[in-house]
């Protein structure tokens, strides 16, 4: 042995805590001396030998367990291989790994943090997984500036691969938490489930009243549960499609727990005896039962239907160009909610279509945002907006085109065909422009194909949410025609007469944030050409020469003079006309 295996000894000392748990005082000595323990070390240390190196123990108890003098039995374990901890309750276990990148070399004793890497399995290995994704290797990959000669897409793709497994791996990891938390409170005093108790019981006065009182306070834990709209009235801007995933998911989630907990025991022992002594409770507390098994039939459905619609909705995410969005993913998603529509009809007639719609338009100006970022910020976070707007000015002012603004008729020429990508910054501005028009276009055409505005009226508009609305519309360029009346009414949460979401007619709800961005890219548009016809102008005028003080001094007398030759013209021309028509 040298010094390469005590550094690994102080590892497992330090990991495991040997000494400090009544442990066999030459455990450590002992395991270090097996031949098996030392061949293994002995390989891994070597040329050519194995790259990985675990050692595992139970999890020692705390010493007030173990009386004076009686010693802990725990043993230490070592493998080379990851099949082997298979049959290991890595919950009851800590287990310590050493790895090594390159064996192609002996361990040098002077480099042992250099050469060999070693951390810590505790606790769940999913949860541990979740937090090297989340937390190292995600942002260390982001930042990674060299990929060699994998292209855009290619690192787009691993990216977001990886993102997706990462956030299900997350989702897993938290699901055993939330199903383990107590919605509704339990009772102080249970009574047996047998029904003689029951009968006995029913005539307890006191226990009757602190069931009531308990099943009223599930009755309005439940009711709360059940009460949705909060992100209608919150809505965040940059909230997009996935996010309403995500909310069903965990509405899903929390009633699935809340329906655990009425099925258990506890649960029907207090039901048991209320309907046993004939309690009043008894009749809300069968309507809220029946209510909450509709919530979650209905939050069932919605999961299904967006889970069908998902694929679709993270072609929008991370990079997504104008271009692509309007040649693969609005076309796809359309024809998906046109299918799903004949499934699961009440999604689109409830107003949840409005509000998916709506955090759609949040997430393609998100791309939009990004597209045109890419072209002005340099990976060293460099911003070069304005040199890019110098460029497009010079540009413009030493080319022919003069075309000028963008009309709505030259923005809708074409809009069926494929759409290619212009880099310039001018180029990716009108590329919004064009995905705002086609976005509309689509919306309209899916929604006559759903039945039109007659079955879809009934629900009142939020254009009051959080998200910006289109009180811009004056400045846009074409009128906003809304299909059909729309309430100024906001939705409020859990009011049946009134329903919930976005009414799908409701176009100022939906178009609202990407109305209102589309009218600051026209007037950055409209920035550009001006300064470029006053950039040609002072081209024009070049070698012309300078006025004389003295003209301009003429023109401001004679401009004077005929101010008050106007002023005057009205009197003195009723005054002619009267002397003419006397003589």
């Amino acid at each position: 042995m040298d010094e390469r295996h005590w550094w690994i000894a102080t590892k497992i000392q330090e990991s495991f805590h040997i000494g400090g748990f009544h442990d066999n005082p030459t455990l450590l000595e002992d395991f270090l001396c097996e031949s098996q323990t030392l061949e293994l070390i002995n390989q891994f240390l070597g040329t050519g030998g194995p790259n990985k190196l675990f050692f595992y123990s139970d999890r020692p108890q705390t010493s007030t367990l173990f009386p004076s003098g009686l010693q802990s039995t725990r043993q230490l374990h070592v493998v080379s291989s990851l099949a082997t901890l298979k049959e290991v309750n890595i919950e009851e276990t800590t287990c310590l790994y050493f790895l090594r990148h390159h064996v192609n070399h002996d361990v040098d004793p002077v480099h042992m943090e250099k050469d060999i890497f070693c951390g810590e399995l505790r606790h769940s290995v999913l949860d541990n997984l979740n937090t090297l994704l989340s937390d190292i290797y995600l942002p260390l990959l982001r930042s990674q500036k060299d990929w060699g000669k994998c292209t855009d897409e290619n690192v787009s793709q691993c990216l977001n691969s990886l993102e997706k497994y990462a956030a299900a791996l997350s989702e897993t990891v938290n699901v055993p938490a939330s199903g383990r938390q107590q919605v509704l409170r339990r009772p102080d005093n249970m009574v047996s489930q047998e029904f003689s108790k029951h009968r006995t019981t029913s005539y307890d006065h006191s226990i009757i009243s602190e069931y009531e009182a308990l099943v009223s306070e599930w009755i309005a834990t439940i009711d709360n549960a059940l009460a949705d709209g909060g992100d209608e009235r919150f809505m965040d801007p940059t909230s997009g499609p996935m996010s309403e995933l995500e909310r069903w998911r965990r509405r899903q989630r929390m009633l699935a727990n809340i329906m655990e907990q009425l099925k258990g025991k506890e649960c029907k022992t207090v039901i048991g005896v209320l309907i046993t002594s004939k309690s009043k409770v008894l009749k809300k507390w069968k309507a809220i039962d029946a209510s909450i098994t509709d919530a979650a039939n209905e939050t069932k459905d919605k999961v299904k239907y967006l889970e069908a619609l998902r694929r679709h909705f993270e072609h929008l995410y991370h990079g997504a160009s104008p271009s692509e969005i309007i040649n693969t993913a609005l076309p796809a998603l359309a024809n998906s909610v046109k299918q799903m529509d004949s499934i699961s009809r009440f999604y689109a007639r409830s107003g949840y279509l409005g509000l998916l719609f709506t955090k759609i338009t949040n997430q393609l100006v998100n791309a939009c945002k990004e597209y045109i970022t890419a072209e002005t910020i340099t990976p060293s976070q460099d911003d070069l907006l304005w040199p890019k707007f110098y460029e497009e000015i010079e540009s413009r002012v030493n080319s022919t085109d003069q075309q000028g603004r963008t009309t709505r008729a030259g923005r809708r020429k074409g809009k069926d065909q494929k759409v290619e990508e212009d880099e310039t910054l001018i180029g990716r501005l009108k590329a919004c422009l064009h995905l705002n028009s086609v976005y509309r276009d689509t919306i309209r055409t899916l929604r006559d194909s759903l039945g039109g505005a007659h079955t879809l009226m009934q629900f009142p508009s939020i254009s009051s949410l959080g998200a910006p609305t289109s009180r811009v519309r004056a400045h846009s360029r074409g009128t906003l025609t809304l299909m059909g009346k729309a309430s100024k009414t906001p939705s409020v949460a859990g009011d049946s007469e009134h329903g919930h979401g976005v009414p799908f007619t409701d176009e100022e709800s939906i178009f609202g944030h990407m109305d209102s961005f589309c009218a600051r890219i026209r007037q950055v548009i409209d920035a550009v050409y001006t300064l470029v016809q006053y950039s040609k102008l002072g081209l024009s005028t070049e070698g012309l020469p300078r006025p004389r003080r003295e003209d301009l001094l003429v023109e401001d007398d004679a401009t004077e003079d005929g101010m008050e030759i106007a002023a005057l013209g009205g009197g003195g021309g009723g005054g002619n006309q009267s002397e003419n028509s006397s003589k």
